[in-house]
């Protein structure tokens, strides 16, 4: 068989509403809400570069059922593109952009391959011969909970055989069932790539057959940390290979800085600027959450005068200005009492015996059953997962021990 090559993208979110950042400055702001369409741009400049026979958009293109007129035009600028250098498309839409949403209806490129809400196949055609075959569905409505890998059946023996899905593997509790599957659905169909969607965290899930989720293409939070971008994929007669390529434009990032041998403002500020300036990169922006950890001394300073966001303010002078900012978004100080936390649950005193409680406890069932039993809170929460729950007992020992190391 003739070698492909092509690139795999999915979870877009084009014009993401970025309601939680309305207090970065107008420069800042402006340059988050663009960052969705940055990151689609360089992906087509990556596919017109490496000459790819087509791309692959594998759901969520657009971040509401409400798709704006704004990014759809954006989308299909894009995709003209590709149509000019003779690269074709093939996209689906997912949970967050159904078919039955409401948008302005607008006429696509010719290069643009989208699929319906059935299971369809699409040939790709290069030179007369069809070189590979595409599968996918679009989602209808925002909610698929059958599980739709098991519909999939190849039509034709010629030349590669790719399937597009969004959807979730059954093992991953951290998000909504939607189009579930396990691996043993996708083996059976023989196909040679699997192009996944709807997980925003890079996952490969399997090596042959290749089964790959991309992540989506430009972090929007802080849960979204790390380089977003796309997979270039190259197919030939002697196996698939693959590779991560970067195209975000903000990097989202967790720092954190121990302190605890620092006594004064100054000391720590000029710590924290030059462990931040080792994130500058060119070109790139960064908005960062940062964790200080320091001595009860210090912690004292910080709380009981107030000044941590001076300290935020301080540490953000200057970088609205610069296209390679650093922004730090949050500032969390917490006292620094992990290499002293053995010593003390040997001791024979009420400290110990706490810290022994937050190492044994497991009770969160039992605390949380008054929220999840209230009519109207319940609506309004989630249950938490295990990683969660981990984060909220760190949170809790480290503000309780604060509170008693402070007052000692």
């Amino acid at each position: 068989m003739k070698p492909i090559t092509f690139l795999h993208a999915a979870d877009l979110h084009l014009d993401s509403p970025y309601i939680g950042l309305k207090h970065l400055p107008e420069s800042l702001l402006n340059r988050v809400q663009e960052s969705t369409f940055i990151s689609l741009e360089r992906i087509i400049n990556l596919a017109i570069k490496k000459k790819v026979d087509f791309i692959i958009l594998a759901g969520d293109l657009f971040d509401s059922e409400q798709r704006s007129l704004r990014a759809q035009i954006r989308l299909r600028t894009e995709l003209s593109r590709l149509e000019q250098e003779g690269i074709a498309a093939y996209i689906i839409h997912g949970n967050h952009d159904p078919l039955n949403g409401d948008w302005i209806k607008l006429e696509w490129p010719s290069n643009a391959h989208f699929f319906n809400e059935n299971i369809e196949a699409k040939p790709y055609i290069r030179e007369g011969e069809q070189v590979a075959t595409l599968y996918g569905f679009s989602y209808l409505d925002k909610a698929v909970t059958e599980n739709k890998a098991i519909q999939y059946e190849k039509e034709t023996k010629e030349g590669y055989h790719i399937a597009i899905l969004h959807g979730t593997i059954s093992s991953n509790t951290d998000h909504n069932p939607y189009a579930p599957f396990i691996l043993s659905d996708l083996n059976n169909k023989g196909f040679d790539y699997w192009a996944l969607g709807h997980i925003h965290s890079r996952q490969i899930l399997q090596t042959e057959p290749p089964v790959i989720y991309p992540g989506n293409i430009q972090g929007r939070h802080r849960k979204e940390a790390g380089e977003k971008g796309c997979m270039y994929v190259s197919m030939s007669e002697l196996g698939t290979s693959y590779s991560f390529v970067a195209t975000c434009d903000i990097l989202w990032e967790h720092l954190k800085i121990t302190a605890s041998d620092i006594q004064t403002i100054d000391d720590l500020i000029h710590k924290c600027k030059t462990e931040l300036e080792e994130y500058r990169k060119a070109q790139q922006a960064v908005i960062l959450q940062l964790e200080i950890y320091g001595n009860s001394e210090l912690s004292t300073i910080i709380y009981q005068h107030g000044v941590t966001e001076d300290v935020l303010e301080i540490l953000n002078e200057g970088e609205a200005t610069r296209t390679d900012f650093i922004w730090v978004n949050s500032l969390d100080f917490k006292i620094d009492v992990m290499k002293d936390k053995e010593t003390l649950k040997g001791e024979l005193h009420f400290l110990g015996d706490l810290l022994q409680h937050f190492e044994d406890y497991n009770n969160f069932d039992e605390a949380l059953a008054p929220l999840y039993k209230h009519k109207e809170g319940r609506r309004f929460l989630a249950a938490l997962n295990d990683q969660e729950i981990d984060i909220i007992k760190a949170e809790a020992e480290s503000w309780i021990l604060h509170e008693l190391l402070r007052s000692k």
